[in-house]
């Protein structure tokens, strides 16, 4: 915009030797064919075709000196451009005017002087919005990257502190079972001798040592549930299937999408996780295929479990492995799918809302 506002400032300042006499039609038709050329200039990217149109103006000038005194409008467009061959041109018409019309021919060559310091300092003026333009956007996009790495930093963040607590719950669970679960049963061993070495005449006794036994067996009871539920909580499903598929990673191509947010129930957990070593061994033992597949995802109201090569093989639905899946998945309210179509694909869906007690 600062171009246009140059051009039309130069036109005026041009039209202030004439003002003083009479303005004759040469006059006219030499502010509209400045102010043509000016404009096109303004709007041709083109080179050869704007410094055509320079060139042609300035012929014009060599001819009738009268249009010289609006060249500065189109020897601005030359300075912008480098267009030196309209320059030169440019410079043959200001000698010859100034030659022709003494006093006005200094006032357009200073004219001329000024269309350069204005062409330039514009030209300044629209790098240094380009430059701050492209700080802007390099800004825009490093504060991007940076929200989508602290945001990437604070996931990894949370998964590391939400499996250092699965470990120790798996250290806690391990603990109580080697050291009460063992003490328990020592203890239920040491009860069933005493009892059987009781006096049958002391019924007392015996009915003391039946109790302590009974109360002893609730108790290993309930250890035992609290163990198994505290390790069935502490599995962490992207960790374990890591673990699963990585014997896969020696024979085959392996891709591996994980794509659960949230936690997931732990009877669906180990669900998918025995059905994933069932097919992961199936894939190692029968697989003729170079590629292999495992995606775990999340739906709003589904979870999905998928494995699938690329071999040849065939389904047999005989066989134990395919069965025991598909009990596995039928257990807990799931669909099972298998498919020999090139290559074997398993899928296994739960719905969210199979087991609302979990």
């Amino acid at each position: 915009m600062n171009y246009l506002y140059d051009k039309i400032f130069l036109i005026v300042f041009s039209m202030l030797p004439i003002m003083t006499d009479n303005i004759k039609p040469v006059h006219i038709c030499a502010l509209l064919s400045a102010v043509s050329a000016a404009c096109l200039c303004h709007v041709i990217n083109i080179k050869p075709l704007r410094t055509g149109i320079e060139i042609c103006y300035f012929v014009i000038c060599l001819v009738f000196p009268e249009f010289t005194f609006f060249a500065a409008a189109v020897f601005y467009d030359a300075v912008k451009h480098r267009d030196y061959a309209a320059a030169a041109f440019c410079s043959a018409a200001l000698i010859k005017f100034l030659f022709s019309f003494g006093k006005e021919g200094i006032f357009i060559l200073l004219l001329c002087a000024l269309s350069v310091y204005c062409c330039q300092k514009s030209l300044d003026i629209n790098k240094l919005k380009i430059e701050n333009k492209k700080g802007r956007d390099n800004s825009t996009e490093l504060e991007r990257l940076m929200k989508k790495r602290n945001r990437e930093l604070s996931e990894n963040l949370e998964y590391e502190i939400r499996l250092t607590a699965l470990n120790e719950r798996n250290r806690i669970a391990r603990e109580i079972h080697d050291n009460v679960g063992h003490l328990l049963s020592r203890s239920l061993l040491q009860t069933g001798a005493l009892r059987a070495v009781c006096p049958d005449s002391d019924e007392k006794l015996k009915k003391g040592l039946d109790d302590l036994k009974e109360t002893l067996n609730s108790a290993m009871n309930s250890i035992r549930e609290s163990v198994h539920g505290i390790r069935d909580d502490s599995l962490d499903l992207r960790m374990e299937t890591a673990k699963i598929v990585s014997p896969l990673k020696e024979k085959l191509q392996l891709k591996l999408d994980y794509d659960i947010i949230g936690e997931m129930p732990p009877k669906i957990k180990l669900c998918f996780i025995a059905i994933l070593k069932e097919a992961v061994s199936n894939i190692s033992r029968h697989s003729s295929g170079n590629k292999a597949t495992v995606i775990l995802r999340e739906h709003p109201s589904m979870y999905q479990l998928i494995i699938s090569d690329n071999g040849k093989g065939k389904i047999s639905d005989d066989g134990m492995g395919i069965s025991n899946m598909r009990e596995r998945a039928e257990n807990i309210g799931g669909n099972f799918t298998v498919t020999d179509k090139g290559g074997v694909c398993v899928f296994v869906s739960v719905k969210k809302q199979a087991n609302p007690e979990q």
